[in-house]
């Protein structure tokens, strides 16, 4: 089979379920939709978007041209500006509650500037100020370098920290990387990266690139996407998808 090109989809004509077969959805044929707390967006459409948007300066956070949709956050050009997308409920994600639940996270992103621009994407709390988080899960990258990428877990301001392999990744000029994380049952957090997903080159690794057990906040979170100037300068991210979903 070509790399790239995908065989024939299995063909279920009696559906599927991902209920009990003695819960109330057994027999549906189709998937639980409350499964999961799942949000994703492919940024088609900006709906709601007054309410997800916080700027410094001149900033801005619109839809641009692109196959299926994406968002386009661009900063002021002083260092510290930014400009962030946040879905507006703090509390669509709250492991306090959910202990023990799986917990996803993925996003496909491009920066203008790949060493100076900085950005945080993940799951974190609303703030006027995004790129200080105090609770969160999250893709950290600082201004200076284009390989210092990590993964975040902030719990009331304590930062536990894994780097992301630099042999995982290659962050360049306007070039997507594709970013995400697994929180098992066990707090265990995987570690993923890649070019692309769905059409890994047969040079990239299979599966997690690294893995950390840390503290976990026990506050409500929510999707945040934030990049900042780092230096004079406006710079843009651009997101084409993200997602985050925790088992119900």
């Amino acid at each position: 089979m070509p790399h790239g090109v995908s065989a024939s989809p299995s063909r279920l004509p009696n559906g599927l379920s991902t209920d009990f077969p003695w819960g109330p959805l057994g027999d549906l044929g189709a998937p639980n939709p409350f499964k999961y707390n799942l949000w994703a967006d492919d940024f088609q459409t900006l709906s709601y978007l007054v309410n997800s948007v916080v700027v410094s300066g001149a900033g801005t956070v619109v839809s641009g041209a692109g196959d299926g949709g994406i968002v386009v956050l661009t900063t002021a050009a002083l260092a510290a500006d930014f400009a962030s997308f946040q879905v507006p409920n703090n509390f669509i994600f709250r492991p306090a509650i959910k202990a023990g639940k799986k917990m996803f996270f993925m996003a496909r992103l491009k920066v203008s500037d790949a060493v100076n621009a900085a950005f945080i994407v993940g799951l974190v709390q609303r703030s006027a100020t995004p790129m200080v988080v105090t609770d969160g899960i999250y893709f950290s990258k600082a201004t200076g370098a284009a390989n210092n990428l990590n993964v975040i877990s902030m719990n009331a301001s304590a930062p536990t920290t894994q780097a992301v392999p630099t042999s995982a990744y290659t962050l360049a000029n306007d070039t997507y990387l594709d970013l995400a994380f697994y929180v098992n049952r066990a707090g265990e957090i995987q570690i993923f990266a890649s070019a692309d997903f769905w059409n890994k080159p047969s040079t990239e690794a299979k599966g997690p690139v690294a893995s950390f057990k840390p503290a976990i906040t026990t506050n409500g979170m929510t999707v945040g996407l934030t990049v900042q100037s780092g230096n004079a300068g406006a710079k843009t991210m651009t997101v084409d998808f993200a997602l985050a979903a925790m088992e119900r």
